[in-house]
């Protein structure tokens, strides 16, 4: 029997027009049974969380938000230019109520707190929309002029104000300002974040490696400068978790303002850093003594290495500030407990954030308490001690403590004694100066005891 080709192509396009057929009448049955009809809106009563947060106390207000009522306020009121205005009529028939620009800053004060997304719903919001407001806030926080708050110390008059706190504290702890010109304290902080998407790899043109630091996790390095009330005057965020402290210093720009003499020119003024930066050098930098340096000493005489732990004693009681900030940061926005699970662009918004609503929180202490700030210090006499009687404070009478505070203050300016010509270069070294103050302190019997204090 002979092979009928068009036959065969005529049956095979008769079914395929049956299956056609088929499809087409269960889609129309399926209309007919309402199954493509779209889900009714779930109407949300925002209403309910808003009157519960209006009714809490001011302290309630502040644990759940890290911030006060009045803060709150400021921040709404300026954060609104910078909002995408909604449609209420729209936003009523969709979900029966509008989600207010108050609540978005609620939601997002929450999530970096600590809070999780999954709680969010208790304001009445999709869990699957809580990115979508939590960053649209950020972003208007972070160009928001009441958080506009983080400046470098630039004109003489805020180079003496951040200075003055400085010696103040100094003074109050024990009656001294043994490192004069101090401006701010700076150091590192290593914020642990999600493994980078191959999209932001792309992007940044970065290896994946290059986020995963030295503690086993994946990270953003900050570098960041305080003054003596732990407030940021710089703070920038844009290396990867493998960088060193001194490496990411050197790309800032204030390190290039300073090196380049447009930052501070000529001024008695100095940052006050750990021993990772010990390798920068020159009068803006001041460094403690290393460990080698003070083992080296201790070889040489007990008496040689005191000196080197006095100094770094007072060093430390600066420079300590910073670390401080850095603590107040990580406890105020628990978001940081874990990592960060978003883009890196994400990530850097939310830390330059919480920057600047950390200075806004310190900024209402100082000013609450800045005239009543508490001493610690004691007077004159009683701060240190004289070698071979150590229980015997040394008691100067007015003449004599006149005498003491001029010599620190030449010192410290490295102002030469009268008929003593001392060649001063372009760019003075700062051992120099870090050296004739520690002779300066042994010479009048101040000693570095076994309780870690100077004494």
């Amino acid at each position: 029997m002979e092979y009928d080709s068009h036959e065969s192509d005529s049956e095979s396009t008769d079914s395929d027009e049956g299956y056609v057929a088929l499809l087409l009448y269960a889609v129309q049955q399926n209309k007919k049974m309402g199954h493509n009809k779209r889900k009714r809106n779930e109407i949300r009563d925002r209403a309910h969380a808003l009157n519960c947060i209006y009714q809490w106390d001011n302290t309630m207000f502040y644990r759940q938000f890290r911030i006060t009522r009045p803060e709150f306020c400021r921040v709404r009121d300026s954060c609104k230019d910078h909002m995408r205005p909604k449609n209420e009529k729209m936003a009523k028939l969709s979900s029966g109520s509008m989600i207010t620009l108050e609540l978005k800053m609620f939601i997002t004060l929450r999530l970096l707190a600590g809070a999780c997304y999954l709680d969010m719903i208790w304001y009445g919001i999709s869990v699957n929309h809580i990115d979508k407001y939590f960053f649209e806030v950020l972003e208007a926080m972070n160009v928001c002029k009441v958080l506009d708050n983080i400046h470098l110390p630039r004109t003489d008059e805020e180079l003496r104000e951040c200075q003055e706190e400085w010696t103040s504290i100094q003074m109050d702890k024990c009656g001294y300002n043994l490192i004069e010109g101090t401006t701010l304290a700076v150091d590192g902080l290593v914020i642990e974040i999600q493994a980078p998407s191959q999209d932001d790899l792309d992007s940044l043109r970065l290896p994946l490696a290059t986020f995963f630091n030295r503690k086993n996790f994946y990270a953003l390095i900050i570098q960041a400068c305080c003054d003596a009330r732990c407030r940021y005057r710089y703070f920038d965020v844009r290396w990867p978790g493998s960088t060193n402290d001194i490496t990411a210093f050197k790309q800032t720009e204030l390190y290039n303002a300073l090196i380049g003499g447009t930052l501070w020119a000529g001024k008695n003024a100095h940052l006050s850093m750990d021993e990772a930066y010990s390798s920068l050098g020159g009068d803006l930098f001041i460094c403690p003594y290393s460990g080698f340096q003070i083992k080296a000493a201790k070889d040489v005489s007990e008496v040689e290495c005191n000196k080197l732990l006095c100094f770094n004693n007072k060093h430390s009681g600066q420079r300590i500030t910073i670390e401080r900030s850095f603590g107040h940061y990580m406890r105020r926005f628990l978001i940081f407990r874990k990592a960060l699970c978003y883009s890196v662009r994400r990530c850097i918004l939310i830390i330059n954030v919480c920057a600047k609503l950390h200075n806004l929180c310190t900024q209402r202490w100082v000013d609450l308490h800045g005239e009543s700030l508490p001493h610690h210090g004691q007077d004159h006499s009683g701060m240190f001690q004289v070698v071979g009687n150590a229980e015997q404070p040394i008691d100067l009478d007015p003449e004599e403590q006149f005498e003491v505070d001029a010599e620190i203050l030449r010192l410290h300016n490295n102002d030469p004694k009268p008929g003593e010509v001392i060649p001063r270069a372009a760019n003075a070294d700062l051992q120099t100066k870090r050296e004739r103050i520690k002779e300066f302190i042994a010479s009048k019997g101040f000693v570095y005891n076994s309780s870690n204090r100077v004494v």
